[in-house]
């Protein structure tokens, strides 16, 4: 083995630089060391046996150096390779390592000729200059740099790092700087610690930590991506680490950058994997180098034609059209449209919109993207379009109706000259139907556009409605108008309307109603005429036939002589009895006999019937007026005195008040009476509507008025009744 070593120290004598000798085996352990190697490398010539390679190795070139092994015992050829091994400092060598001739049969050895890549004196003045310029060195760097011991004390740190981190160099070098840093760093699975932090695992293990990804979170809420460099510093004859310096570089953009990359294609591979459009990239020759789903789908084939001829896998009538426009567009390097109309092997005709343009590549080669969209329905619905357009224009001419059709593709508007008659010329351009809603009335506006908007949702053919629009004097108009819808693939893309002007219609139809409402108020108006009048009339024979016979009876009785007390009682009781009626009869005729109001006046009527309440004692009744309220018409007056009559019974009857008030008074549009009780009160969803209730309503309702009633169980009753003054 020696004379082996010196043959190869003789291949060397006459070289300029200093070289590593090494022999070792199969397990790194060293066999042989020049004395430049155990002193560059601070190793113990008395342990030197015991000493194994791999450790002197840097932790992420061990690897690498065990694999070269490898290579080299299963090919017997010397391989060379570059790696740090550790010292006091990095030593950056190249060894060349080659299998060594065993003639003894004992385990593999492998011979080992290195040399230090950065010489001595180049070294040794780096480490002069960087000496003498070691901040500035430090401050010229464009990323953040710190160093600090094992126990966390900051060494040095340059202002990037401050700059990053959004603080200032005192911060970082103060006692928990260090701490208060890593506690706003941030990585996958949570915060960074003391304990768990790059530059410390970089210590334990003395393993450089490449790349490290980690975020910060600035004041403002912005989140930086941060990328982590740590790597152990040692000094002569230490074996663990003293120091570790790390760098931090800002990428966030580069994130950025990163991220809106990975949108794109995702958007890009979802978009032409989900259009119903064909689309395809072919090199100079025609090869298929992407297509999507569609392209696959549509030509019933699979994916696996990727790398084929894209001419072979179309239709001979297809490719042959389709290589003509490749041609032109690698000749002319210009985008190609066009529309094909192809007729297939079965008969059936296909029409395709294809767009070919050219795609410059770094590389230099030329490609052709293409897009194709199967037109055919489109195409025969526009022929059948230009025939109904055809066949419109011809029919606007001949109808008396008002004809207007609104391209929902292109915006143009057809208007026929009916319609231009009706409601104006209109020669501005639109794109849409603003130019009639600003003609609709502002109250039917929105109910024409709501049943647009739905029947256009629910995908209907037609709507129809009746709307006021102004025409072309400026005065609205009601028409009818009935619209029709053209769709294509579920798409609305025509509207047609036809209107007719109704007004004339409406006017006979509105003076119909009027004038049979009015009829229908005549007769209720006879009606109740005709019940005051019989009421009158029962009352004035009560008042003056069956009161009379009432008093001849009393007179006859009055005539009779008692001969027992039992018979002068009686007679008593008669009398009493008769005198009752009398008064009853009186009563009872007095409401049914319509009051005198145009002499006598509604609220005298209503101030004498409260008086005689108020002196029968039953109540006390109190009524509030205006004198205004003399200017209703006679028969507003017998309604609003019957309604007061009406009350006054009921509470008189179920009520049980101590009190009643009536207030009738007359406001700009109504006259309103309000009777209010203190009495028991009812509820109004329990109790039947009696008789006299429903002759206030009846009453009330015939001058289209309203009548509300707000009582409770325990809480009295008030009764508000409004008659318009117009009617």
């Amino acid at each position: 083995m020696k004379i082996m070593i010196n043959e190869s120290l003789e291949e060397l004598n006459g070289s300029d630089k200093d070289y590593y000798l090494l022999l070792i085996d199969q397990n790194g352990i060293i066999q042989f060391a020049n004395s430049y190697l155990i002193t560059n490398l601070e190793l113990d010539p008395k342990a030197i046996h015991e000493c194994c390679f791999f450790n002197l190795i840097e932790p992420r070139y061990q690897k690498s150096f065990r694999d070269t092994l490898h290579r080299v015992q299963q090919n017997g050829l010397p391989v060379s390779i570059e790696m740090s091994a550790r010292s006091g400092s990095l030593h950056w060598i190249k060894w060349e390592i080659s299998k060594y001739k065993n003639d003894s049969g004992s385990s593999e050895k492998y011979f080992c000729i290195g040399y230090d890549i950065v010489g001595k004196q180049t070294a040794n003045k780096m480490h002069r200059v960087a000496k003498r310029n070691y901040e500035a060195i430090m401050e010229g760097l464009t990323i953040g740099v710190i160093m600090h011991d094992v126990n966390g004390e900051v060494l040095a740190a340059n202002r990037k790092v401050a700059e990053i981190f959004e603080t200032s160099l005192e911060n970082i070098y103060k006692n928990t700087g260090l701490a208060d840093l890593w506690s706003a760093i941030t990585h996958e699975q949570g915060k960074f610690s003391v304990e768990n932090n790059p530059p410390l695992y970089a210590f334990k293990t003395g393993m450089v930590q490449n790349n490290i990804r980690a975020n910060f979170t600035t004041s403002t809420g912005e989140i930086k991506t941060i990328l982590i460099n740590s790597q152990p510093l040692y000094e002569k004859g230490q074996v663990k680490p003293v120091s570790i310096v790390s760098s931090f570089v800002d990428v966030s953009r580069e994130k950025e950058l990163e991220q809106e990359v990975q949108r794109q294609e995702i958007l890009f591979h979802t978009f032409n994997n989900n259009t119903p459009n064909l689309a395809w990239i072919v090199n100079e020759d025609a090869i298929l180098l992407y297509a999507n789903n569609s392209f696959f789908k549509y030509l019933g084939i699979s994916n696996k034609a990727i790398g084929r001829n894209i001419l072979d896998l179309l239709p001979r009538i297809i490719a042959d059209a389709l290589e003509h426009r490749h041609r032109q567009v690698l000749e002319t390097g210009k985008q190609q449209q066009v529309q094909e109309k192809m007729f297939l092997a079965d008969g059936r005709e296909m029409v395709f919109w294809i767009n070919l343009f050219p795609i410059n590549a770094d590389t230099g080669n030329k490609m052709i993207g293409g897009e194709a969209i199967d037109i055919t329905s489109r195409f025969r619905m526009e022929e059948k379009l230009r025939k109904v357009n055809q066949r419109l224009h011809y029919l606007s001419h001949m109808t008396t109706d008002a004809i207007w059709e609104w391209d929902m593709l292109t915006g143009q508007i057809f208007r026929n000259q009916i319609l231009q008659n009706l409601i104006g010329c209109l020669t501005q351009t639109t794109q849409n139907l603003s130019w009639w809603f600003r003609r609709v009335h502002p109250e039917d506006r929105r109910k024409l556009r709501d049943i647009i908007k739905e029947v256009i949702e629910k995908r209907e053919q037609s709507w129809e409605s009746e709307y006021r629009i102004r025409n072309a004097a400026g005065d609205y108009i009601i028409v009818y108008d009935r619209g029709y819808i053209i769709y294509d693939r579920d798409l609305p893309i025509k509207m047609i309307g036809s209107l007719h002007d109704i007004t004339h219609v409406k006017e006979l139809e509105a003076k119909l109603i009027k004038e049979q409402i009015q009829h229908q108020k005549d007769i209720t108006e006879t009606i109740f005429a005709v019940q005051e009048k019989e009421r009158t009339r029962i009352g004035h024979e009560l008042h003056d036939n069956v009161n009379q016979l009432l008093g001849t009876s009393k007179m006859f009785i009055d005539l009779v002589k008692t001969v027992t007390p039992e018979d002068a009682e009686l007679k008593t009781k008669i009398t009493g009895y008769i005198l009752t009626a009398i008064e009853e009869i009186r009563r009872l005729s007095k409401e049914m006999v319509t009051p005198q109001l145009k002499e006598n006046g509604l609220i005298a009527s209503i101030t004498t019937l409260v008086a005689d309440l108020n002196a029968a004692q039953i109540m006390s009744v109190l009524f509030h007026h205006q004198d205004e309220v003399e200017m209703l018409s006679s028969g507003k007056k017998v309604t609003v005195f019957r309604i007061v009559q009406e009350q006054v019974k009921n509470t008189i009857k179920y009520s049980k008040a101590k009190n009643l008030v009536i207030d009738l008074r007359l406001n700009a549009e109504d006259v309103q009476l309000i009777v209010e009780d203190d009495g028991v009160g009812f509820d109004p969803k329990q109790t039947r509507r009696g008789i006299g209730l429903s002759n206030i309503y009846e009453r009330t309702r015939f001058y289209n008025g309203t009548v509300k009633i707000k009582t409770e169980p325990g809480k009295g009753c008030r009764m508000t009744v409004r008659i318009p003054l117009s009617l």
